[in-house]
C-alpha cells in the first residue's frame, strides 16, 4: 500500500496531510494527528469518493483560524487538497496507472 503525503509551513503552524491508495486519511498539524478517517478493512469503495477533514490551528499568537483537508479519489486519480480560512494553500494530484490487462 502506497501512502502519500502533502506537507507545507504555513504561519506557525506545519501541516500535513497523509493518505493511502485505500482511503485512510489523517490531518496532522505540528506532528499530531487532529482529525483522520479510516476505511473499513475489505469493503469496496465507490468508484469515487471525497474525504474532507478539518481542524481548528493556532497560527499565531492568539490567532486561530480553520485548516481543511480534502482527499479525492477517482478511477484516474487521486486529488489532495489543503485549505486554510477557505484559501488554497497546497494541493497535489497523484495518477492511478491501474493495470486492466490482467
Amino acid at each position: 500500500m502506497t501512502q502519500h503525503q502533502l506537507k507545507i509551513g504555513y504561519e506557525e503552524a506545519d501541516l500535513q496531510l497523509d493518505f493511502d491508495e485505500q482511503a485512510n486519511v489523517a490531518l496532522r498539524i505540528n506532528g499530531l494527528i487532529r482529525d483522520r478517517y479510516e476505511a473499513v478493512i475489505g469493503a469496496n469503495l465507490p468508484e469515487t469518493i471525497t474525504i474532507k477533514l478539518s481542524s481548528p490551528v493556532q497560527t499565531a499568537y492568539e490567532w486561530h483560524e480553520i485548516v481543511e483537508a480534502t482527499v479525492s479519489y477517482s478511477t484516474s486519480q487521486i486529488v489532495a487538497s489543503i485549505e486554510a480560512s477557505k484559501q488554497l494553500i497546497c494541493s497535489k494530484t497523484i495518477s492511478r496507472d491501474i493495470d486492466t490487462t490482467g
